[in-house]
């Protein structure tokens, strides 16, 4: 409704994407876009931008650094040289980048399917790049940068990196891209044992195999979940946890500390019913394991000292959650944002209202970089985007060649919704390979035939889906199948599905630098038919 709202205000929406998706038909204009070429895109955008001269040079030499840099990095690609990588035809572009000028009020931005291609922490860079000199950050209809519930402090370089390939750290965490290696490689700090919460990387990470054998080689392997999935088939002790009506809650990480509510609010919700057997939160089972090998949780005494208080209390009186330590931590950071603590927030089921995100309290106030400035060339990334002509290249070279994304669906949602009859009715007991009927005709493909997709040395077989929403020389396969082996799903280990990541590429080389993401869109593949339907 909000995006229809924008076109009813005489406002335009553009969709680029390989695929014209559910979203594209209901509103705006869809533009074309070949897998993995966004980063082009974006540079041939910021070089009209630039060319046409629609920026605010004042503005930005009050509120931002490296503009120079980051105009000379943008000279080189003209939107006819980008047009031969991306397929979206040079005049095309700059009627986007003229709509988007002459708006009082503009947004360009991009989500997970661009995240996971080799470039997305750079398209997320030109992106914010683009929204800053031309005037739309921090301005109403524009980018606004959300504000926390919960201020963090400003960020620090991380300079942790792995054991292999002295890959950095990302927010102290190791690349999912690099966990075989880390598991697999002999040496010191080689990773012997692990704990899976919630989770299951044997279908949501790419080489499903290697993990497969990874998991296999741990000394010790626990999951904690609330079902027994695929990658609870390699855990030596399987834990019950909770689901989100056994536990008090607040929507903490995304909303109260990243500050992405369009509308600020604080919520929490009680339990709702009594958690089953010796199922417990996860965080409690950490702190009694702490608290049995006498290392306090997260080096804090104090925090091991209250946990365990709060276990005592609750023994002693038999109240399920009335002195839980979660609900202590709620009460804390509620107070912290100055509403009061739990007893206040239950008499606001809705939430309590907090002052609207507003434009014009970013720039100069809340920059969180060491100068309190926006960096527009981060020395990392500018250094990438010098080495992008050999990409360029390449992919004028290999034109048809085709390019395999991931996708949603509507009855599908990751691994998680396969294990539901009425989810998995009919044709929905399997994925598909999505294929423009051009592309299934070259290889004499119909829908309802089995096709065999090959990368990365491996290949799976599928039923194809001949599908002219997606751009010729793209394919999709929706994640997250491939439940054959789940032992522990009754339901979904009848479906027929395929895994994915079997052909997604892993390790060292398939990261993207400085971000730690995967390359798993835009993936290089063979498409043959193996059988008639």
């Amino acid at each position: 409704k909000r995006i229809k709202a924008i076109e009813e205000r005489g406002g335009k929406v553009y969709w680029v994407n390989p695929r014209k998706t559910e979203s594209a038909k209901q509103a705006g204009i869809h533009i074309a876009i070949r897998p993995d070429t966004d980063v082009f895109f974006m540079l041939g955008f910021l070089n009209e931008v630039i060319t046409r001269g629609a920026y605010d040079r004042d503005h930005i030499d009050a509120y931002m650094d490296g503009f120079d840099e980051l105009a000379a990095i943008a000279a080189a690609w003209t939107p006819e040289r980008c047009a031969e990588a991306t397929g979206i035809a040079a005049p095309t572009l700059r009627q986007v980048v003229s709509d988007y000028l002459a708006a009082d009020g503009a947004a360009l931005y991009h989500s997970t399917g661009v995240n996971q291609g080799r470039f997305g922490l750079m398209v997320y860079w030109l992106q914010e790049a683009i929204n800053a000199i031309s005037g739309n950050l921090d301005k109403r209809g524009g980018v606004l940068a959300g504000k926390q519930v919960i201020q963090r402090p400003s960020p620090k370089t991380e300079e942790a990196t792995s054991r292999i390939d002295d890959i950095p750290y990302v927010n102290s965490m190791i690349p999912a891209g690099i966990m075989a290696d880390e598991i697999l490689t002999p040496g010191n700090g080689q990773v012997r044992a692990m704990f899976c919460l919630a989770g299951n990387p044997l279908l949501a990470c790419a080489g499903s195999d290697r993990l497969a054998d990874a998991f296999s080689s741990l000394e010790l392997f626990v999951c904690m979940d609330i079902v027994r999935n695929e990658t609870a088939e390699y855990a030596d002790y399987i834990l019950p946890g909770l689901h989100g009506l056994e536990r008090a809650d607040i929507p903490f990480y995304f909303f109260t500390v990243m500050g992405l509510m369009p509308d600020r609010a604080f919520m929490y919700t009680d339990e709702v019913i009594p958690p089953p057997g010796e199922a417990r939160d996860e965080a409690l089972v950490f702190r009694q394991l702490c608290r049995k090998a006498g290392r306090p949780f997260a080096g804090s005494r104090l925090m091991q000292w209250v946990s365990n208080a709060a276990e005592w209390l609750t023994q002693r009186t038999g109240n399920s959650g009335g002195h839980s330590i979660e609900k202590l931590f709620y009460s804390l950071l509620a107070r912290s944002a100055k509403i009061g603590g739990v007893k206040t927030l239950r008499e606001h089921p809705d939430g309590i209202p907090l002052e609207p995100n507003q434009p014009g309290d970013y720039l100069g106030k809340r920059v969180a970089t060491p100068n309190g400035r926006v960096q527009l060339a981060p020395p990392e990334l500018v250094k990438r985007a010098r080495e992008l002509d050999a990409v360029h290249q390449e992919e004028v070279a290999h034109p048809t060649a085709l390019k395999i994304i991931q996708k949603r669906e509507r009855f599908s949602h990751n691994s998680w919704a396969h294990n539901v009859d009425e989810f998995i009715k009919g044709e929905r007991n399997s994925n598909y390979l999505y294929i423009h009927s051009s592309d299934a005709a070259l290889r004499d493909l119909s829908s309802g035939d089995v096709a065999r997709v090959a990368a990365n040395g491996g290949s799976v077989e599928i039923p194809v889906k001949i599908d002219d929403d997606m751009m010729p020389g793209s394919v999709a396969i929706p994640h997250g199948w491939g439940h054959q082996a789940a032992d522990g799903l009754s339901t979904a280990q009848r479906t027929t599905g395929v895994n994915v990541n079997l052909i997604m590429p892993d390790g060292p080389a398939s990261i993207e630098p400085i971000s730690g993401m995967s390359h798993m869109n835009g993936v290089l593949v063979e498409v043959e038919r193996v059988s008639e339907q």
